[in-house]
């Protein structure tokens, strides 16, 4: 596995989150990966109302997931890190024993649990584990905004027998998000990475990929480009949460 691994629920997160560090550590000579997790396409069958309202928003009423999966390939490809994809499909299309969705409104999705859905933690940090991430720095969400996914992402991560870096997750962050009720900010300390001018141009570039998604977040990738640009200047850069050293 790559030097520098970077978590993502879905995809497009790893990328809109840290573009720019993923791009200043490729061109520092480091390899980097950005592994998704929630990458797999919909279960056959009926799917929810709000899966096909948001298949219409996007563009893609066909084949959504084989889509994005295409988008973040381009993506990680011009920040010159590796794309690598789990088979698990996201909140959106997960559904119990009897065929219903478990998240079947935005509503669901940014809020708890479903009682039918807290086995996959452990599932993910088993499958997490057996992908070789030892002797890597992996990086994760702090789940600043309080998706189910990114949630889930950091739980499983966190069973992992190795420390883990936090990154904020973008656009949520940028606009106020914070860490959902009952979900603990990390001990450690939190430091700012700078960006070179053509980091943040290269993470527009990237974000940008995400075609399918861009009117989820923004009216269109000039848009996107000044929050982002926005956000940056008033931050200094990316913030990123190391594990404590301390007992």
């Amino acid at each position: 596995m790559s030097e520098q691994v970077f978590l993502s629920a879905h995809l497009d997160d790893a990328v809109y989150s840290c573009g720019g560090l993923i791009h200043h550590q490729v061109q520092a000579g480091q390899a980097c990966s950005v592994l998704t997790v929630f990458a797999g396409s919909p279960p056959p069958g009926e799917l929810s109302a709000f899966a096909e309202e948001l298949h219409t928003r996007w563009g893609t009423p066909e084949g959504p997931a084989a889509i994005r999966r295409e988008e973040d390939l381009e993506a990680c490809a011009r920040l010159g890190a590796a794309a690598l994809h789990f088979g698990i499909p996201e909140a959106l299309y997960r559904q119990g024993q009897d065929a219903k969705p478990l998240y079947p409104s935005e509503e669901a999705i940014f809020g708890s649990a479903h009682p039918e859905d807290r086995p996959i933690v452990s599932a993910l940090t088993e499958a997490l584990g057996e992908v070789g991430l030892a002797g890597s720095q992996v990086y994760v969400p702090l789940a600043i905004g309080g998706h189910i996914d990114h949630k889930i992402l950091r739980a499983a991560a966190e069973a992992l027998a190795q420390p883990v870096w936090y990154y904020r997750d973008l656009p949520y962050a940028m606009r106020g998000g914070e860490l959902p009720q009952g979900l603990r900010r990390p001990k450690g300390v939190e430091s700012i990475q700078p960006l070179e001018p053509e980091d943040v141009t290269a993470w527009a570039e990237a974000a940008a990929c995400y075609r399918s998604q861009e009117s989820t977040f923004w009216d269109d990738s000039s848009a996107m480009a000044v929050e982002l640009d926005t956000y940056l200047s008033r931050e200094g850069g990316i913030h990123i949460l190391a594990p404590s050293t301390g007992s």
